[in-house]
């Protein structure tokens, strides 16, 4: 019987095992039988990825056989496994024999010169620290942790500049930013009051027309406001509200519209109104998203003298 070692875990084994007759002389084998494998001691035993291969090399009564470990889950590290042949016929005898024992990293005590910790790229990245250096894109020095040390700071050199002044100056500090806030508030609860006024007949293009015009107007105030509170040019301000305007992308609203939400929800609001689907019936003004569903609806009353539109709601 073949000790043929501790292997690695999916390494591929070679051996080759002698068939003889009762006199000694090399003979074929009459019945190949069965390779199986086994395990410890448990006596169920597998034959995935073994291939044997009888007169190996037309050498009559030498048996070559392979076993890939890598082809079944069977095979397993810090297990013992034992090569039996099973049912064979040679020179008229029924023969059952052991051809060899193996184990999977179950006796390897030597250092694994190919990885550290497990991982192949380990060596390599330590030999390119070794070579190269440094590289904080490559060449990393994890887990290094730096020790603060510093009492007293000097030879700053202070930010300057428009984008350093509109966040600190007087002029563009947070007094003026909440100043903004508050005008933009009141511009956006203007736009409101235009948005409840839209009729209840969407088809009704002329009133709808002017009601955007309105809203039109609201968004010049809003322009005014914002070039009055801040010293750029009135270039720079119209380019930022074109990109604001003409180029950011928003995403559709959901649910029913709040009355103290931001400026960009509320005009998303307006515009779902203008675009999206929109059902009026005898009781209820129901308003749809892009894809369809139901988002919020107003009740309707009219009693032969007042209509009347209730806040929204959910549908």
């Amino acid at each position: 019987m073949m000790y043929l070692g501790d292997i690695l875990e999916d390494a591929i084994i070679y051996f080759c095992w002698s068939s003889n007759g009762a006199d000694g002389e090399s003979i074929t084998l009459a019945t190949n039988g069965t390779i199986s494998v086994y395990k410890n001691d448990d006596t169920t035993q597998s034959t995935a990825g073994i291939t044997p291969l009888e007169d190996f090399d037309s050498v009559t009564g030498v048996h070559n056989v392979k076993i890939d470990t890598s082809a079944d889950a069977f095979y397993q590290t810090a297990k013992d496994y034992t090569i039996i042949l099973s049912g064979a016929t040679i020179d008229g005898q029924t023969v059952n024999a052991v051809l060899g024992h193996f184990s999977i990293e179950n006796r390897n005590t030597k250092a694994n010169v190919v990885s550290l910790n497990g991982g192949a790229q380990s060596l390599l990245d330590l030999k390119d620290f070794a070579d190269d250096g440094y590289d904080p894109s490559t060449n990393k020095v994890q887990g290094v942790v730096l020790t603060d040390t510093l009492t007293t700071y000097t030879g700053n050199t202070p930010q300057t500049g428009d984008a350093y002044a509109i966040v600190n100056s007087g002029t563009h500090g947070n007094a003026a930013l909440k100043t903004l806030i508050d005008t933009v508030d009141t511009v956006v609860d203007a736009i409101k009051v235009k948005t409840d006024a839209l009729p209840s007949d969407p088809a009704d293009a002329s009133v709808v027309a002017g009601q955007i015009a309105a809203v039109q107007a609201v968004v010049d105030a809003l322009a005014t406001a914002v070039a009055a509170l801040n010293d750029l040019s009135a270039a720079e301000v119209n380019a930022e509200m074109v990109d604001a305007l003409a180029t950011d992308t928003y995403a559709e609203p959901t649910g029913v519209p709040g009355a103290t939400i931001s400026l960009a929800a509320k005009l998303g609001w307006l515009f779902m109104a203008l675009r999206n689907k929109l059902e009026v019936t005898a009781t209820a003004k129901t308003f749809y998203d892009d894809g369809g569903a139901a988002e919020w609806k107003k009740t309707l009353g009219d009693d032969g003298t007042t209509y009347s539109e209730t806040e929204g709601t959910a549908p």
